[in-house]
This record gives structure tokens, sequence and C-alpha cells, in this order.
């Protein structure tokens, strides 16, 4: 996975990430949040309480899905991939609820063998598409640290075409990423903790070098 480097926009203070975390953002006009989704609505009273450090990953996910939306994803939870920057860890995961798959990056911070909220965001996994983009941008503070802020910066997404073998993500500042996607990968990222990176272009190519999806952005409008 690529470096992680940094961003510095959004200011968010992880109690305001909770009671309103970003979404996932499509470059679609019709985008869908889960919390538009019938099968998934987001609890506002219990998303006003910080989330207890656990021992592992997949139960903080699993306690942060129960507060957030009030529901259980403990049967069909499944972390499909981690990065680590120090202490803090990005992570894709996915899960199915009411018969409809969700997907979703979970940002944590790791310390004395507990896990720790900084952010998350989760949206609807269509069938529709080979494969699409999300991000989540933003900057929280660490709950054991309150005085101490996380930046991030993350493109992440789902694969539905078995074919798409590489991601490619273009930057503004003409930097590119390249994703090596495994056989039976469905998800995907590219995090960064330090320097903005504006998304340009994204392109997803199988073996052959043909494109079977691609996405951008000009001046952040985005263009199939």
């Amino acid at each position: 996975m690529k470096k992680i480097l940094s961003l510095g926009i959004l200011v968010l203070l992880l109690t305001a990430c909770m009671q309103s975390a970003p979404k996932a953002n499509h470059p679609e006009s019709s985008e869908k949040t889960p919390n538009e989704d019938i099968t998934l609505h987001q609890n506002q009273i219990s998303t006003n309480l910080l989330i207890k450090g656990q021992d592992n990953l997949e139960d903080l996910i699993i306690l942060m899905t129960k507060e957030k939306y009030a529901i259980s994803i403990k049967d069909s939870l499944k972390v499909v991939e981690q990065v680590n920057d120090g202490r803090t860890t990005f992570a894709t995961y996915k899960f199915t609820h009411h018969s409809t798959d969700y997907f979703g990056i979970y940002i944590a911070w790791r310390e004395n063998n507990k896990w720790y909220q900084i952010n998350s965001s989760e949206d609807v996994r269509l069938k529709t598409d080979p494969g699409d983009i999300a991000f989540i941008i933003g900057k929280a503070s660490i709950p054991i640290h309150p005085n101490q802020t996380q930046p991030y910066y993350v493109q992440f997404g789902y694969i539905n075409n078995e074919n798409i073998t590489r991601v490619t993500l273009e930057y503004a500042d003409r930097t590119l990423s390249t994703i090596e996607i495994g056989k039976g990968q469905d998800l995907y990222m590219d995090a960064y903790t330090d320097g903005h990176k504006d998304i340009k272009k994204v392109t997803m190519l199988d073996q052959n070098g043909n494109i079977l999806m691609q996405r951008e952005w000009k001046r952040n409008t985005p263009n199939n």
C-alpha cells in the first residue's frame, strides 16, 4: 500500500465528527449515504457518546455500529485490509444488514494494547458498477489525548468486476498511486496523514490495461 502522507484542511473534533460524521462522498450527484438507506439509520443520541477503547479492532467496529446505528454486525463483519502509520490504523471493512451490503473505512488509534476510534464512514455497496470510490477527510482529536489531533485523507472504494487488477489514483499535485488488486480482493484504499491530496482521476484497469471504470474531477466536479 502507498505511503501514508497528509492533509490539513477540514478541522473536526471527535465529538463533532461523531455527531455528524463525514459521509462516503461519491462523484455522482445521486450519491446514496447510509443514513438515506431504509435499512440503516443513525442513532442521533448514542453518536454523542465516546466509544470505549477495545482490545481489538473488530470489537471496536462492532461497538461503533451498535452505538451509531443500534445494530449488530458481529456475524457479518469482515476487516479486509489494515494500513498502519505509527499508532494510527486505517482499515477497510464490509458487513451485511437486512440483505444490504455495506463497505466502510475505519480510522483508529492504538495505545497500551487498546484500540480507540478516530473516525469512520460507511456506505451502501451498489452492484451495478464495476467499482466505485468514496473519500473521507478531516482532523479529529485522539480520545485519550484530547489536546492532540490526527488529520486524515482517505480514498477508498469497492470492486465488483473480478477482472479489475489495478487501480490508479492521480492527484492534483501530479503524484500517482497504483494499487495492485489481488485475486478475490473487493475493497481498496489510499490513506494519508500529512499533506493535502486533491484527487483528480481514478482509473480501474484489467491485466491488459483496458479501462473498466474511470472517474475524473475538474474543479471538484466529477465526470464519468
